[in-house]
């Protein structure tokens, strides 16, 4: 679509983290709540540095995850990079 139209596709994300309530959000939804709830999250970052090398690797995998979605599907703010 992107190639044809030159406009991003609409993306969604499936949440069945609750299986009796499951959810579907825009994937861009989706990353500003992950942003918001981990990556930007002090709380969240200071749970993650009392597991060690365990809790690095959950930082390191939210980022790569972001990357990786705004690499594809285009879908991460500038100022989330920036932040």
């Amino acid at each position: 679509m992107r190639a044809v139209s030159g406009q991003n596709p609409q993306t969604y994300f499936g949440d069945h983290s609750i299986p009796e309530n499951p959810k579907v959000r825009l994937l861009r939804e989706e990353v500003a709540r992950v942003y918001r709830s981990r990556v930007v999250n002090p709380k969240w970052i200071a749970g993650m540095m009392r597991h060690g090398y365990k809790g690095a690797f959950e930082i390191a995998a939210t980022v790569d995850y972001l990357l990786a979605y705004d690499a594809t599907a285009h879908c991460v703010e500038d100022h989330m990079y920036q932040e």
